[in-house]
């Protein structure tokens, strides 16, 4: 939490409507998921049925929406990229 928390700092400072800072901040915050997720202590590392918990609270909606989707790709590639050493 604290890393995603991090990632927005910068965006604290930023000025204008409503309408138009809250999608650049959410659009921040989205992009910054995959480093923080598979960042030590990384996601990748937990036992399965944990990452099962997490799929079943973040649920069908959030992981095969696009902007879901395109997460949830990066993270498992990172994963396997963690799990074989090849990265």
């Amino acid at each position: 939490m604290v890393c995603l928390q991090k990632s927005l700092v910068p965006m604290l400072g930023a000025s204008g409507p409503l309408s138009q800072v809250c999608p650049e901040i959410e659009q921040l915050g989205f992009e910054s998921h995959v480093k923080c997720y598979t960042s030590e202590p990384s996601v990748c590392s937990l036992p399965w049925s944990d990452l099962f918990n997490i799929i079943d609270i973040v649920g069908p909606r959030g992981l095969f929406d696009p902007v879901g989707w395109k997460q949830t790709t990066k993270v498992a590639g990172m994963c396997l990229c963690q799990w074989t050493g090849l990265c």
